[in-house]
């Protein structure tokens, strides 16, 4: 059975690319006081930057005890901080 690449459209440029040639880069984020990694990557035509996800050393700690759910609603609480409009 073929397995169907998975594509990835740019919402800048409408350029479309496999999903398997994104390459994940890091950026340090910091707003109000907490500092934070975002986890990007960008479209190889036009250069549109997308967050995929953010963490930070909280996220990691609940992540290494165990706490999956917590962990994931502070990345979501970190994802409403970072991207409410304001430039990250």
């Amino acid at each position: 059975m073929e397995q169907t690449k998975q594509l990835v459209k740019c919402d800048a440029c409408s350029n479309t690319f496999p999903i398997d040639q994104i390459e994940i880069y890091q950026r340090i984020v910091r707003k109000e006081n907490i500092i934070a990694i975002a986890y990007c990557f960008r479209c190889p035509v036009c250069g549109q930057e997308y967050i995929c996800y953010f963490k930070d050393s909280e996220v990691n700690r609940l992540f290494e005890s165990g706490n999956a759910k917590e962990a994931r609603f502070r990345m979501e609480y970190l994802r409403e901080l970072f991207t409410d409009g304001d430039t990250v």
